[in-house]
């Protein structure tokens, strides 16, 4: 190599390239894509010098034979120059191929003769010797001239590598082509995406069936600087309607929850909390997120729950959650001396009613007690002991059946609500 010479015996072994028998670069200062082949031992290929860039230290070259039979000349080889990198012309599959002991073909399309890329870096690193061949080591070309060499990556990322910011996600990824040899934080963007989802991304990998998202790298390195960019069709998937899907999932997964304390209390943020949904992905209110309740599956008294939800509520205070053994809701209704307490389990067959004077400090605290009691002795027992022993907090309870309700629910509705309204009249 110390002469003029346009042609070159490599050896390839050990996952590097061999020039002579004391200098070799490993793959990745090469354009191999080492990643997704395996070469069998004992090879040799002779190539032709295309161009050699002594400021850059990089060399140009196309293999012509695949399997030379002179191979003693290789131990003769030698040079005084420098090699950085080799660039090697897309190569033919056919005498590639029997070289291979393993190998993903569609991955190593970049360096194959014929495919678009593969062209444009052939075309971009001979454009160093200005398409005139190999001119000797003592051409010159300056850094100007060298083109951007550009290469195209298929990543499988694990949700749990992925952060979640607003309007996009990004990950790091350790780069070997192209000799960057560096960690790369990948940025693929999303304007439906918030921060509050990093907390809950397992709902995604779940919906879509995936453990790991699909992203497509764009590389090019230019001068000596690294550009990236990243897109994913999974990241993309995560649209309006999916999120929306989740949400209403996720709600629905409220009726099946458990606490540690039966009979408990809890408002709209200790259950999600509870269930793990934060506030930042179901940003509802507690009418909203009944109705979500009511608008999937079957609900025998969804009418009375939306009745009391919607237009009995008070605005003075929100609306409390049980959850087991019996998921249900709290309503609060203000009357003129009194303030009732109803409790509208979903499926039910009654609606239990407590009123205290408006003055009553703690009442949700008592009401609470009534519903643990309730939870601990069964509904009978309960309603059967109100009739010799209220507590003398209560000043009244009351139940109202769902007569009707699964042949007539119109009528079945109207009988409760007036029922219900008139006793509320007249207690005040």
């Amino acid at each position: 190599m110390s002469k003029l010479n346009n042609e070159l015996l490599l050896k390839i072994d050990e996952d590097r390239i061999y020039l002579t028998p004391f200098l070799s670069l490993p793959f990745d200062q090469t354009n191999i894509l080492y990643q997704y082949l395996g070469f069998k031992k004992g090879l040799y290929w002779m190539v032709k010098i295309d161009d050699y860039n002594p400021a850059l230290g990089v060399l140009n070259v196309q293999v012509i034979d695949y399997s030379p039979t002179d191979k003693d000349r290789f131990i003769k080889q030698r040079t005084d120059k420098i090699i950085n990198q080799i660039i090697f012309a897309p190569m033919k599959w056919d005498l590639l191929s029997p070289q291979l002991w393993w190998h993903q073909q569609i991955n190593l399309k970049p360096m194959l003769e014929y495919n678009e890329s593969a062209t444009k870096l052939l075309e971009s690193t001979a454009s160093l010797g200005h398409q005139q061949g190999f001119k000797g080591f003592s051409h010159l070309t300056t850094v100007d001239q060298v083109s951007a060499f550009r290469y195209t990556l298929e990543l499988k990322i694990p949700f749990s590598n992925l952060l979640f910011k607003n309007g996009y996600v990004t990950f790091d990824y350790w780069v070997r082509e192209l000799g960057i040899n560096k960690t790369i934080s990948f940025v693929v963007l999303n304007t439906e995406i918030i921060e509050a989802f990093e907390e809950v991304k397992e709902w995604f990998s779940k919906k879509l069936g995936k453990k790991r998202i699909t992203v497509v790298a764009q590389l090019s390195v230019f001068k000596g600087q690294t550009d990236h960019t990243a897109s994913s069709p999974d990241i993309e998937a995560i649209n309006k309607s999916l999120i929306e899907e989740i949400k209403q999932e996720r709600v629905m997964s409220i009726c099946k929850a458990k606490n540690n304390e039966t009979g408990q209390l809890l408002s709209l943020n200790s259950v999600l909390e509870l269930t793990k949904i934060t506030t930042g992905i179901l940003q509802d209110t507690e009418q909203e997120v009944i109705e979500i309740i009511m608008k999937n599956g079957k609900v025998r008294n969804k009418a009375q729950i939306q009745y009391l939800a919607n237009i009995r509520q008070t605005l003075n205070q929100k609306i409390k959650f049980t959850l087991y053994p019996y998921f249900g809701f709290l309503f609060t209704i203000e009357g003129i001396k009194h303030t009732h307490f109803v409790w509208e389990q979903r499926n039910s067959n009654a609606t239990y009613v407590w009123s205290t004077y408006l003055d009553t400090t703690e009442p949700f605290f008592l009401i609470e007690r009534e519903i643990k009691q309730i939870c601990s002795s069964g509904r009978d027992v309960y309603k059967s002991s109100q009739r010799q022993n209220r507590n003398v907090d209560i000043v009244c309870f009351a139940t109202f059946f769902h007569s009707k309700i699964s042949k007539k629910p119109l009528e079945s509705f109207e009988s409760w609500k007036n029922k219900l309204e008139n006793y509320l009249y007249k207690l005040g």
